[in-house]
């Protein structure tokens, strides 16, 4: 099983089931529909106005890319191998003061939503949406907690 989004592209780079997009892609008005139309992993190398920025989408969007994220030899052995997750049950989570997560910290007037690559998905949206935001909510109360992937729209810097 791969361990982080890293080796989780390279995985799938390594079962030909990624597509490098070097041309440069406006986020707003090209990069939702070329994700759309993809059949696999897409990366895009050069996204207008976020120079330096790498943008991955579709990862999970197939078993072939659920086979190579849980480490299975076949697309069938995944249903099972999620089953047993699900059957084990949440593990607590773990904070780290290191991580690839944490290369890069902006604080203060730095951390402005508007500096991350997002894109408008389809032509009615109101504006960027954050497509793999993870939220994990805990209640207070049971301490059961729950891990969501919401499509989250970037209002303006902070919200």
């Amino acid at each position: 099983m791969t361990q982080d989004l890293r080796s989780f592209v390279a995985d799938a780079e390594a079962a030909g089931m990624v597509y490098d997009v070097t041309r440069e892609v406006d986020p707003m008005a090209n990069l939702g529909a070329l994700c759309d139309e993809s059949d696999r992993l897409i990366r895009f190398n050069n996204v207008a106005v976020y120079e330096g920025w790498t943008v991955v989408s579709n990862l999970a969007m197939n078993r072939d890319m659920e086979r190579i994220a849980f480490g299975c030899e076949t697309k069938a052995e995944v249903v099972g191998t999620v089953a047993r997750g699900l059957d084990h049950g949440p593990s607590e989570h773990t904070i780290l003061n290191t991580g690839p997560c944490k290369e890069v910290v902006w604080d203060g007037d730095e951390a402005d939503l508007r500096r991350l690559p997002a894109a408008q998905h389809s032509e009615l949206d109101g504006g960027a949406y954050l497509g793999n935001a993870v939220g994990v909510v805990v209640d207070p109360e049971t301490g059961i907690h729950n891990t969501t992937w919401p499509r989250t729209q970037i209002a303006d810097g902070r919200r």
